[in-house]
């Protein structure tokens, strides 16, 4: 009934609450979802995303333009500012060894 790798006390980051919880969403998300919209194919084709997600809906009235201008691509580069690739790797890597303790071959992904 819930996660024990979530207790602040084992984490020494908050990055690693963040990748922990994002992974657990994206892992579920693969697992029950009918769609799946990412994040950076909406960045790199909104008017196709946007059609395509509408047309799954069946949503046929809308204003793709004004769709469109509510999107705005911030630096995808922004996460170099907190750290380096490197340290990342080191968080990432924390996270998913503690979570295949946790899970051990139970769960799968990409």
């Amino acid at each position: 009934y819930h996660f024990p790798f979530l207790d602040e006390s084992r984490l020494t980051h908050a990055y690693q609450m963040f990748y922990l919880l994002w992974k657990l969403s994206y892992l579920f998300g693969v697992k029950y979802s009918d769609y799946s919209l990412s994040y950076e194919s909406l960045l790199d084709g909104p008017a196709k995303q946007i059609s395509h997600l509408f047309s799954r809906l069946n949503i046929q009235n809308y204003d793709l333009g004004t769709l469109q201008s509510l999107i705005a691509e911030p630096s995808r580069e922004k996460w170099k500012t907190y750290a380096d690739e490197d340290w990342f790797r080191a968080q990432e890597t924390w996270c998913e060894t503690i979570m295949a303790e946790f899970f051990g071959n139970r769960i799968s992904c990409c």
